[in-house]
C-alpha cells in the first residue's frame, strides 16, 4: 500500500517535473504522514503489520497474555480488521476484527482483551 502510495504520487509530481524520482516521492509520502525519511515510515509500518499477526495468532490459538501483550503496545489493533485477502475460514467474511476471529474459532475467553 505504501509503495503503491509512493508510484501515485510520482505520477502526480511527473507531471510537472519530469526529472522527479521515486526518492523524492517516497520522502513526500513519508512526510505527509510525519515521518523525517521513507525507511522510517517503513519500519513503522512493518512493526505495526507484525503485532497485528501477532495479535491474529495469539486470537487464534486462544493465547490471552501474548493478546494483552500485543494489545497493550498498539492499542489501536483492537479495532483493526485482518488481512481482508486471507479469511480465517472459507465460511467466515473477510476483514475480521479479533473480536470476531475470536468467535469465530470458539475463543470466547478471548472477548475479555478483543
Amino acid at each position: 500500500m505504501l509503495r503503491k502510495a509512493a508510484k501515485d504520487h510520482l505520477a502526480e509530481l511527473r507531471r510537472t517535473d519530469p526529472a522527479t524520482r521515486l526518492a523524492d516521492a517516497q520522502l513526500a509520502v513519508a512526510r505527509r504522514h510525519r515521518y523525517a525519511s521513507w525507511r522510517r515510515l517503513e519500519a513503522h509500518v512493518d512493526a505495526v503489520n507484525s503485532d497485528a499477526v501477532q495479535l491474529a495468532v495469539a486470537v487464534t490459538r486462544g493465547d490471552l497474555a501474548a493478546a494483552e501483550d500485543v494489545l497493550r503496545r498498539r492499542p489501536q489493533l483492537v479495532d483493526a480488521a485482518d488481512d481482508p485477502d486471507h479469511p480465517t475460514r472459507p465460511s467466515d467474511s473477510n476483514g475480521m476484527r479479533p473480536i470476531h476471529l475470536a468467535v469465530a474459532n470458539d475463543r470466547p475467553d478471548m472477548s475479555s482483551c478483543c
